[in-house]
């Protein structure tokens, strides 16, 4: 996460002081000093927070794809229900739209794409549980691009979840992301078609509050 570069960037762009940046947010300065040193991170409450006082996405705090400008040019895409971020478990089906701004596809056809709300904790430093992702579906003919880093969706037989990627040389990892010790990371050789399947990257995400 990077977010100390941002959380930096965001009260110098705004002409605050760490004393100022701490009363407009209701923290201590203390924390801003550890949260611009990068030896403390907020909980993604506090993201939110953040992101509704200063007019930011949390994307862009988290350092997770760049700032999204609003736009009232909207695309509808498939929402499909809610995802695990935790262990493999059925996707829990709804069949519905999501409305989202065109500039967060960034290129990627949003026809390819569709939505799926979080049900879990797994990824809470990044995806709140109850928040919404887009995801770039690699079914469409595409060869899954895994990079690490990546934030990714995938299947176990008719079971999926959410899942942070790691390459190694021989091994990839799919990692969880959270404040929470108890998730477990899973790992496979990197020529892994036969265990799992993975089904797409989440480009966005956000809350509805």
């Amino acid at each position: 996460m990077d977010f100390n570069k941002k959380i930096k960037e965001l009260r110098l762009k705004n002409g605050l002081n760490k004393v100022e940046m701490a009363k407009k947010i209701g923290v201590s300065e203390g924390t801003i000093r550890m949260w611009e040193n990068g030896t403390n991170e907020p909980r993604m409450g506090m993201i939110e927070k953040i992101s509704t006082i200063f007019g930011v996405s949390k994307n862009w705090l988290i350092g997770y794809g760049e700032e999204v400008t609003p736009t009232d040019d909207e695309v509808d895409i498939n929402f499909y229900g809610k995802v695990s971020a935790g262990n493999f478990e059925q996707v829990s089906i709804e069949d519905g739209t999501l409305k989202v701004p065109r500039s967060v596809f960034k290129g990627v056809n949003p026809e390819e794409c569709f939505g799926l709300k979080v049900n879990g904790d797994s990824m809470n430093k990044v995806l709140a549980n109850d928040s919404f992702i887009v995801v770039h579906d690699y079914r469409f003919g595409h060869s899954p691009e895994i990079k690490t880093s990546d934030i990714m969706v995938i299947r176990n037989g008719g079971s999926h979840t959410i899942k942070r990627v790691r390459l190694t040389e021989t091994k990839v990892h799919f990692e969880p992301d959270s404040y929470i010790d108890e998730f477990k990371t899973d790992t496979y050789d990197l020529d892994f078609s036969d265990d799992i399947e993975v089904i797409g990257r989440v480009i966005y995400n956000y809350r509805v509050f």
